[in-house]
């Protein structure tokens, strides 16, 4: 089982990818 704290990373992690690609997609709107 993973420490939360990596998991925690991991979100965040994903987070900041989504937030890269929802800015992206609203620049070539």
């Amino acid at each position: 089982m993973m420490s939360k704290s990596k998991i925690d990373e991991e979100e965040k992690k994903r987070r900041e990818e989504v937030k890269r690609l929802v800015m992206l997609l609203a620049m070539l709107r």
